[in-house]
């Protein structure tokens, strides 16, 4: 995939149009020493795969290249039409490679299933319930890829004070959620169930 483009552009000088070309390069301190590269990248292939199109000035990288954090320099140089060199400059750019292999849970999925009490379901998400009743439900997570686990969080204990919330992981996690309403008890209160 494209990692992200900068433009290179012809000039318009006195002595004839102007060019901007780039390459990739070692990065360099202050003093112009080009630091050490840990085995087996270099200045010239900092990320395996990398490709600077100097034409275009656009770099573009596999997808398939190892997760991390990688500093990549661009050398620039500025060149009159008769080929003199005119500028230079370098910039970095940090490239930060993630492993994207696991699919989100399916959004259709955390329904309240399995409700017990007094509450009353009003819709897949949400429920009504009077001051003194309660509540118990389970609300199932599933992955499209069988090999990845979800985990599950929530706030529930925090904005229903006194409820429980337990969880178990899986293909497909499953959420129980309990709480008693205490007097009192008005409005609308919004809790989250997080998947991942």
């Amino acid at each position: 995939g494209s990692l992200g483009a900068f433009e290179h552009a012809l000039l318009p000088w006195s002595d004839g149009p102007g060019f901007f070309s780039s390459s990739l390069g070692p990065l360099l301190d202050t003093t112009g020493t080009p630091y050490t590269y840990a085995p087996p990248f270099t200045g010239a292939e900092p990320y395996a795969g990398l490709l600077l199109d100097s034409a275009l000035a656009q770099l573009s990288a596999p997808a398939s290249g190892l997760a991390g954090g990688y500093v990549i320099n661009v050398n620039g140089t500025l060149s009159d039409g008769l080929g003199n060199v005119l500028g230079t400059v370098q910039r970095m750019f940090l490239l930060v490679a993630i492993q994207e292999e696991a699919f989100a849970p399916a959004l259709a999925s955390g329904t309240i299933q399995l409700m017990s009490g007094q509450a009353q379901v009003t819709g897949p998400h949400e429920l009504s319930l009077e001051p003194g009743q309660s509540f118990c439900f389970q609300a199932e997570f599933f992955d499209p890829d069988s090999a990845d686990v979800i985990t599950l969080g929530s706030d529930a204990a925090t904005i229903l004070p006194g409820a429980t919330f337990t969880s178990t992981p899986g293909d497909t996690a499953t959420a129980s959620i309990c709480w008693t309403a205490p007097p009192g008890t008005l409005g609308r209160l919004h809790f989250r169930i997080d998947a991942r």
